[in-house]
């Protein structure tokens, strides 16, 4: 199955899929450490508001996620097992854009920079103006044939999208940068 991704901070309902008329027994486990799984169960009767178990349908609810709340979780009810991934990953940041222009003013290279850290995940870049997308690189490349008007770059992982303001078009508004020894 696939994971279940969530942001750092949310809740989440981890649910069996299943519904059952009579529930005799819930255990739930987070990974399959041994050592991991007593320091959960520790965690959960210091912090009985973080973690609720709903005993008609055996799921259970995690507040306030955190890194450490990823991992497989194993639920045995009736003595039936289910399994469901939690991956818990940070939200992209704001990205900003930086560009630099050849001297002969016909070309620019628009850079997506953004602090990426290894909680957020994959992150897929996107050049758009409006809502038309112009490319999936983290640079774009325009010439003085590209008639938009201003570009937007945009970070997306699988719980956030992130954007960063309008830069207009450096080939049109006429204020350029220039950087010595970029080919035309």
């Amino acid at each position: 199955a696939d994971p279940i991704y969530k942001t750092v901070g949310d809740s989440v309902v981890l649910n069996p899929g299943q519904s059952f008329d009579s529930i005799s027994s819930v255990t739930w486990k987070h990974n399959t450490d041994f050592n991991h799984i007593n320091r959960y169960v520790l965690i959960w009767i210091l912090l009985p508001g973080r973690y609720l178990l709903n005993k008609k349908n055996g799921s259970l609810t995690i507040k306030n996620l955190t890194r450490r709340d990823s991992g497989s979780y194993t639920c045995q009810i009736n003595d039936k097992v289910y399994q469901l991934k939690l991956q818990v990953i940070e939200p992209v940041p704001k990205p900003t854009v930086s560009v630099k222009c050849n001297s002969e003013k016909t070309r620019c290279y628009l850079t997506c920079d953004a602090k990426i850290n290894p909680d957020v995940g994959t992150v897929t870049y996107r050049w758009r103006t409006g809502e038309v997308v112009l490319s999936n690189n983290k640079e774009l490349i325009i010439t003085t044939e590209n008639k938009e008007s201003f570009f937007i770059c945009e970070l997306e992982n699988r719980v956030s999208n992130s954007s960063s303001d309008g830069v207009d078009n450096p080939l049109s508004s006429g204020e350029l940068q220039t950087l010595e020894g970029v080919p035309a």
